[in-house]
């Protein structure tokens, strides 16, 4: 009899006592790893947000400025002209780093660049501006090659201006051509 209760006492303790320490254990490990991979992922989004911060660091539409040939240059200049000061103008930007997509789009947008793009104070981007000449290229050529990429930008609601390469160029006329491509419906109506 003395044997049966301490078998009853022993299994009473390893119910009462090993099976949720037991549990507990595996709580904690579960909740260790989940840390560990939560921890990662929050570095490496405060690493991807310290990146783009510094982009908001830079001064707007700054003189020195990533390769531009002569066309460029010359259109940037008039593009400063032509915006408000709230206003900030980028060249030669990185489509794939302008939005979130799916990664089927990644393909698409690899090593496209847009020749401007014009953000808003919150540095979301307005209008992305794409540059041709058409003494190099028909328009309809080069929608063949950008196609692409434009329709993802266009998709996700930015809207895509294509701009001739001028010898001399009108700030009334940028000026109408931008709202009109970031605001169709309000400007459809005015006749200036």
């Amino acid at each position: 009899m003395k044997d049966l209760f301490l078998a009853k006492e022993g299994s009473d303790i390893f119910l009462g006592v090993v099976i949720p320490i037991a549990v507990i254990v595996l709580l904690l490990c579960g909740l260790g790893i989940w840390l560990s991979a939560y921890s990662k992922k929050r570095a490496a989004d405060a690493e991807e947000n310290f990146r783009r911060s510094n982009i908001a660091l830079l001064p707007k539409s700054a003189d020195i400025v990533p390769y531009l040939n002569d066309n460029s240059k010359k259109f940037f200049d008039v593009l400063k002209r032509a915006l408000p000061a709230q206003f900030i103008i980028y060249p030669n930007v990185c489509v794939e780093k302008l939005f979130e997509y799916r990664s089927r789009d990644m393909l698409q947008m690899q090593d496209a660049y847009a020749d401007f793009v014009i953000f808003n104070e919150a540095l979301m981007p307005m209008l992305v501006i794409d540059l041709f000449d058409t003494s190099l290229v028909s328009l309809e050529g080069i929608n063949r090659l950008k196609n692409r990429y434009k329709t993802i930008i266009k998709n996700s609601g930015v809207p895509v201006l294509d701009y001739e390469i001028k010898e001399v160029y009108n700030l009334d006329e940028l000026r109408r051509e931008m709202a009109a491509a970031i605001n169709p419906i309000r400007t459809a109506g005015r006749q200036d």
